[in-house]
C-alpha cells in the first residue's frame, strides 16, 4: 500500500532482467522471482548494475528494494535510474 491508501502493483515481477556479473549460484532472475528467500549478487566490481525490462510504460511511484542481511563491509548505495526507450531519439545514421 502506498501512502494514500492505494495499493501497488508489481510490474518487475517475472519480467527478463540482466545484471553486469553473477556472484555464486546467482542469477538476475532470482530478484523479481517473487520469492522473498531468493536474491541475487555481482561479483565484487567498481560499477555493479541489475537491470529490468518492464516491457511497457508504467507510471512508477515507489521502488522497493529488499536487501536483506546483508554482509559487506562498505554500506549499500543503491541508485535508480528509469529509462523510456520508446521515448529516445536518434539524431545519427545506424549505418
Amino acid at each position: 500500500m502506498t501512502a494514500d491508501g492505494s495499493r501497488t502493483q508489481d510490474v518487475a515481477g517475472s519480467k527478463l532482467a540482466f545484471q553486469s556479473s553473477a556472484g555464486p549460484s546467482s542469477v538476475a532472475s532470482a530478484a523479481v522471482d517473487g520469492d522473498n528467500a531468493t536474491c541475487t549478487i555481482t561479483e565484487r566490481e567498481s560499477e555493479p548494475f541489475w537491470t529490468v525490462e518492464l516491457g511497457a510504460i508504467y507510471t512508477v511511484s515507489a521502488v522497493h528494494i529488499n536487501a536483506g542481511n546483508i554482509h559487506v563491509t562498505n554500506s549499500l548505495t543503491v541508485v535508480v535510474i528509469i529509462l523510456n526507450r520508446l521515448s529516445c531519439v536518434s539524431t545519427g545514421n545506424p549505418n
